[in-house]
């Protein structure tokens, strides 16, 4: 089952927007009716699935029914990943399980777009992925590239790109409507997350300035915490542990709107990959296996995951520090609860108890993971000196080490595959 995000936002007011009008609220708001919606308390969704696999507790009933995989990423580091390289098919693969947009719920536009939307409207999150689902949002994608030039109905193409990962087409869609038409919140997103997946990409500057200015050109949009979840699952999960870009969200975090929500987001990726860094180092420096233990690259990774380890404690404790100032929002929990029949079972307070007990665990894990860093590396100099006096080996014996290497590497990578199958199934 794919775990998507299910924060639908229903019952939005708006008016007839012109043809050049693309923002969240053209395509998520009806044509009549106030500003209520309803939503799952992003917070509270992100912290039941993190509790309950770093305690082993159970996660609340009522959000386990619409809960996402954070990203896919708290399974168990597979030491297979230690010689992943980037690829865009495996990135495109990994994203398919990520948070993504729902599909839009105004009808104002030419006919092509209001058919589109209703023929649509009936596909549930966790079904976009389906051969039957990728079948009938590709057949209006065919419909409205070569009949309907509308504007709507050109940025409606790139979000139909972006749900089903087609995201080359994404952003050249969401690029050519924001040369024509600029300023507008909802192409200039998915061009932010869409340049991501360029493998021509190697910094972020350019992605994030255009999801900076989604964010803050529309302060009212109720997907803005959705929107951060989304980016940051995907410039991870592009780029790692990366500190000028958690200075950025940082920032951005004290400037946007919905405060106390993008913050437990962050929190929470923060948790994971200290999660991950942590797991990182302990199967590599405790691994029984001679090859990977002897590996001058297995040492390499080690020493970056405790950096990384370093760094995002630092990250984690500043957004904490802000995090723990926020007052509780009563009338925004009670507005939560008309829509469930029970009361969400975490509150604010629970999450930031809950958020500093984990992140002070974790900084006192820090001193034993630099010693297993330590020894590892003084493990690796004893046999490098122990080399150096030994017989260079044939080149039969060098080949029957490479095919010894790959062997390893594939039942370990299928060991801890199994192991995450485990993991998340108890979800599913």
């Amino acid at each position: 089952m794919k775990k998507l995000i299910a924060l639908l936002l229903l019952l939005f007011s708006t008016a007839i927007f012109a043809d050049n009008s693309t923002n969240f609220s053209d395509f998520y708001t009806l044509t009549s009716g106030g500003w209520e919606y309803w939503t799952i308390v992003i917070g509270g969704g992100v912290v039941s699935v993190l509790l309950a696999f770093f305690t082993a507790g159970a996660a609340t009933p009522v959000f386990v029914s619409v809960l996402w995989g954070i990203g896919g990423a708290a399974g168990e580091y597979t030491i297979d990943n230690l010689y992943n390289d980037y690829q865009h098919s495996s990135l495109v693969e990994s994203s398919e399980d990520l948070p993504t947009l729902p599909f839009p719920i105004n009808v104002n536009g030419t006919k092509l777009y209001q058919q589109a939307v209703t023929n649509l409207k009936n596909i549930k999150p966790d079904e976009i992925g389906s051969p039957n689902s990728r079948k009938k949002i590709y057949e209006q994608i065919e419909r409205l590239k070569h009949n309907d030039l509308f504007s709507k109905s050109q940025a409606l193409l790139a979000l139909l790109y972006f749900m089903v990962n087609d995201y080359e087409q994404a952003k050249h869609y969401s690029s050519k409507f924001i040369q024509q038409h600029p300023n507008s919140s909802l192409p200039e997103f998915i061009y932010a997350v869409s340049n991501l997946y360029d493998e021509q990409v190697l910094y972020h500057a350019e992605s994030f300035n255009f999801f900076e200015k989604s964010i803050l050109s529309e302060p009212d949009n109720k997907f803005i915490p959705l929107m951060f979840s989304i980016y940051l699952d995907r410039y991870i999960l592009r780029f790692g542990v990366d500190t000028a870009f958690f200075n950025d969200m940082y920032d951005l975090t004290l400037s946007a709107p919905f405060k106390a929500h993008n913050l437990t987001i962050l929190l929470s990726q923060y948790i994971i990959l200290l999660k991950q860094e942590q797991q990182k180092i302990t199967v590599l420096t405790t691994t029984d296996n001679t090859t990977i233990k002897q590996s001058p690259a297995t040492l390499a990774v080690a020493e970056q995951s405790f950096n990384n380890y370093f760094h995002l404690i630092y990250h984690a404790k500043k957004a904490l520090g802000v995090y723990l100032k926020i007052k509780p929002d009563v009338s925004y929990w009670r507005k939560v609860t008309r829509y469930f029949s029970e009361e969400p079972k975490v509150s604010l307070e629970k999450l930031q108890g809950k958020y500093s007990e984990l992140i002070a665990k974790y900084e006192g894990n820090r001193k034993q993971l630099k010693s297993l860093v330590d020894d590892f590396e003084d493990y690796q100099n004893d046999i490098s000196k122990e080399k150096t006096v030994q017989p260079t080996p044939s080149k039969n014996n060098a080949i029957k080490w490479a095919v010894s290497i790959v062997s390893i590497l594939l039942i370990i990578g299928l060991i801890f595959a199994k192991r995450r199958k485990i993991l998340f199934n108890q979800y599913d």
